[in-house]
């Protein structure tokens, strides 16, 4: 991992980054209050509303196994 330094300018020992503005934009702003409070993307919510409904399902098939597997075992006899 390497750490970038400012390049060095004559006038004033230090060249400012590109990234610099004129003036702060509302959009940084934005997304610092969004990164702080914790809200997620769209994009991440909907990701995790297909993982919950990716659980439930699998949840409902392995009931549906268990409950199979009861029935075999019910109708073999097979006790503790």
């Amino acid at each position: 991992m390497r750490v970038d330094h400012p390049q060095l300018n004559q006038r004033d020992r230090r060249a400012e980054p590109s990234f610099w503005v004129a003036e702060p934009t509302d959009d940084a702003f934005s997304l610092l209050e969004n990164a702080l409070s914790g809200d997620e993307p769209a994009l991440r919510r909907d990701e995790h509303a297909d993982e919950v409904n990716a659980l439930i399902e699998e949840n409902a098939r392995l009931r549906e196994l268990l409950s199979q597997l009861s029935d075999l075992i019910r109708k073999n006899g097979v006790s503790r």
